[in-house]
Formats: C-alpha cells, sequence, structure tokens
C-alpha cells in the first residue's frame, strides 16, 4: 500500500472524544486504536503476542466496568484483565 493509500484509509478513522485514555473506560461495541501500553517487558510482550501493540485497533465486546474485558483483535477475540485494561491506552475511533 503506499503512502496515499495510507492517508486516505487513515482519514476515514476520524477519532473522536478524549484521547488518551485507559481501555477500560471504553464503552461495549466501540472501536478504539492502541496508542500505549503502560506495563512492565514481560507483561507487554504478553498483550504483544495477543495483538494489543500501538497502532492496532480493538473493539470492546464487552464492558461492564467490573472486571475482564473481551476485546475483538483483528478475527480474534481476546480476554483482558482489569489490570492490563486499566494500562492500555486508546483513542476512540469513529464507528
Amino acid at each position: 500500500m503506499d503512502h496515499q493509500s495510507k492517508s486516505k484509509k487513515m482519514s476515514k478513522s476520524v477519532r473522536c472524544g478524549e484521547k488518551n485514555l485507559p481501555l477500560a473506560q471504553v464503552q461495549d461495541t466501540d472501536w478504539v486504536q492502541v496508542l500505549s501500553v503502560q506495563y512492565d517487558h514481560e507483561r507487554r510482550s504478553e498483550l504483544e503476542q495477543l495483538g494489543v501493540i500501538p497502532g492496532s485497533k480493538l473493539r470492546v465486546l464487552h464492558n461492564d466496568h467490573k472486571g475482564t474485558l473481551i476485546v475483538k483483535v483483528e478475527q480474534e477475540m481476546v480476554i483482558l484483565g482489569r489490570n492490563y485494561s486499566y494500562r492500555t491506552f486508546v483513542q476512540p475511533l469513529q464507528k
């Protein structure tokens, strides 16, 4: 994909709402882009293996704001504990 195509594709993902919020605060069905993971190297590596890396896009499938979160990363569902979700910072994307 050339640079111009990437720019057009990125412009379709218009950011809305707050920037740089913990994944734990995102509502069900929202799409987000991962900005950073504030964890030690070992925990970041675990998230990387699940596809949760800066730049990746996630869809929150379930967040009851009490326990674990279920997110969709590409075609996989991933269950994240509350600690991971508070240390993963994201930016909402337009639906």
